[in-house]
């Protein structure tokens, strides 16, 4: 892969929180290098429905590299209701 787009290093970690809901939730992906696509997902039950399509749109990007996704719920939302979780992949 040449270019001034070309990916070099498939190494990175993301954290983030925000509301969805009345449910606040951390967000956080760490990602190695792999030959292939090995994407491990973890979410709250409450939020199990939503796994395929979130496989499908990490799948649609990224072709290979160890990517664990985990979701977790911290608490209810109703001391802070300004944060907005948005994926954009």
């Amino acid at each position: 892969m040449s270019g001034k787009n070309a990916i070099h290093s498939m190494t990175g970690f993301g954290q983030s929180e925000g509301v969805i809901g009345e449910q606040k939730y951390r967000v956080e992906v760490k990602a190695v290098n792999h030959r292939f696509l090995d994407l491990k997902v973890r979410l709250p039950r409450e939020l199990q429905s939503a796994e395929n399509a979130l496989r499908a749109s990490v799948s649609s990007v990224f072709t290979r590299g160890a990517i664990d996704l985990k979701v977790d719920r911290l608490s209810d939302s109703s001391t802070n209701t300004t944060s907005k979780v948005q994926v954009n992949i």
